[in-house]
């Protein structure tokens, strides 16, 4: 069943990993542009919370037999945004801070390449219809 959807393994595990990292560093976002506030909401437990349950998801949506596309749907859409966030929030810390963080560049591409994968995913899935899918286009 997996083998169908072969891609929304392979992000639903960067998701995963993502947002366990996250969970675990709570100063992985560590200096402005950004008020304190913000920074302790981005550190927060939540967000990587967040990621992981995506991602969970996308990886029991590939496995699962009654695949409905709106769960699709929404777990792609989710997906891009979390990336979309996270990756404009380490290059606001790359490009923005007084020594520069070169890691956080290097992670923010790869949060943005991961972004236009699910852009990628959102094209190629079932828009209805399909074998498998128990949600009809409507």
């Amino acid at each position: 069943m997996w083998r169908r959807h072969p891609l929304h393994i392979i992000v639903g595990l960067d998701l995963i990993a993502t947002g366990l990292i996250l969970i675990n560093n709570s100063r992985y976002f560590f200096w402005p542009p950004h008020p304190k506030i913000i920074i302790a909401i981005l550190n927060n437990n939540a967000v990587g919370a967040i990621g992981t349950l995506i991602g969970l998801g996308l990886i029991w949506w590939a496995c699962s037999k009654g695949k409905s596309v709106k769960a699709n749907h929404l777990l792609i859409t989710n997906a891009t945004g979390y990336y979309t966030i996270l990756s404009m929030t380490e290059f606001s810390h790359a490009l923005f801070s007084k020594w520069g963080e070169p890691h956080m560049f290097i992670s923010g591409i790869g949060e943005l390449v991961m972004a236009l994968m699910t852009l990628y995913m959102a094209k190629q899935s079932p828009s209805g219809g399909e074998e498998g899918d128990t949600t009809k286009k409507g």
